[in-house]
């Protein structure tokens, strides 16, 4: 675990490296044709992978730390179980093993070097939020939120910056709702933020923070984009639930469409210039386009053609766009990432 840690600080600024598509797992007793990806996180060079429980129980863990493609040569072939292999729930899940990490499904990391990940739980299990210190060499867990209700969540994004007070808040989507969870990591509590809508509710299903004080929101069912102003989001005061219950505030916003996706989109994403980035399932395709004009076909640029199940794109501590697949590209292979842009 030091020795993630010690690299994870110290080298990134050094690493001009040709890269690798994949992780190797053999270490965990897992063959990456075996493996299917439902989210990663990258900081700086550590990767941390959020792989799906098999049928029969997980034995390797849901969450996996290894090192990111673009530097396998520093950190070959290493994976472990992430924080460590106790705070996993291996085997067949029962209600003693709650406090474990169960199935790790989002994953996101903050500023300030925390990695936030969310739990969707199981039916003996409700889902939960851990945070945990990458700074530390034991990734120190800070902080956890147990929702006692069974939300089902679709996807976690940490704001980049703190609010005024110099606390951090993520938001959390849910299945079929036009609300979103905002929880702030300092003051321990969370609020439910729900849009005011003019005509058809919106069911958003993704967020991207833009660096201009906006945030986007995918509205998965009129398959369209809108924007709310981010600024007045971060300094909306949380009332001091009890951290046991999630009976919470609910605070109404305003949001406004900008315009229809060429398709059903995932993976939302931006660059430093505010270009939007997406898969299109449908047709296999990821495209980008300035969101500045008008969400047309004429707008948009096809930037990628894949026939596999794509499932992210992110971008890389050396500010490289890499698209990561739920599965390998040929059995037996490592490949999971590929660079594209």
């Amino acid at each position: 675990m030091e020795f993630f840690w010690l690299v994870g600080v110290i080298l990134p600024f050094v690493l001009e490296l040709h890269p690798t598509n994949g992780w190797c797992l053999k270490n965990l007793g897992v063959r990456n044709c075996d493996v299917e990806l439902l989210d990663v996180a990258v900081y700086n060079i550590r990767a941390f992978l959020s792989v799906r429980r098999s049928a029969g129980g997980s034995q390797s863990g849901t969450l996996i730390e290894t090192s990111w493609p673009e530097t396998t040569f520093l950190l070959p072939g290493i994976s472990r179980r992430f924080p460590n292999g106790l705070a996993h729930a291996l085997g067949e899940v029962s209600a003693g093993k709650c406090q474990k990490i169960i199935q790790s499904f989002r994953t996101d990391v903050d500023a300030k070097g925390r990695l936030w990940m969310m739990d969707s739980g199981s039916r003996e299990c409700p889902p939960k939020m851990i945070v945990y210190n990458l700074h530390s060499p034991w990734s120190n867990e800070v902080h956890r939120h147990i929702f006692e209700n069974s939300l089902n969540f679709t996807s976690l994004t940490v704001d980049p910056l703190e609010n005024i007070k110099g606390f951090t808040r993520a938001f959390l989507t849910m299945m079929d709702s036009n609300c979103l969870v905002v929880y702030s990591l300092e003051e321990k509590t969370f609020a439910t933020l729900c849009s005011h809508p003019e005509t058809i509710i919106p069911s958003f299903r993704e967020i991207v923070v833009l660096n201009d004080g906006n945030i986007l929101l995918y509205d998965q069912h009129m398959n369209q984009l809108q924007s709310a102003d981010l600024r007045i989001l971060r300094q909306v005061e949380l009332s001091q639930g009890s951290q046991g219950s999630d009976e919470n505030q609910v605070i109404l916003f305003e949001s406004r469409p900008l315009g229809e996706l060429m398709g059903k989109a995932s993976s939302l994403t931006t660059d430093s210039q505010n270009n939007l980035y997406y898969i299109i399932e449908r047709d296999g395709v990821i495209v980008t386009c300035d969101i500045r004009k008008p969400l047309t076909a004429e707008n948009h640029e096809v930037i990628h053609f894949d026939e596999f199940n794509m499932i992210k794109l992110l971008w890389s501590f050396k500010e490289s766009l890499w698209v990561i697949h739920s599965s390998t590209l040929v059995a037996g292979a490592t490949n999971h990432s590929l660079r594209i842009q």
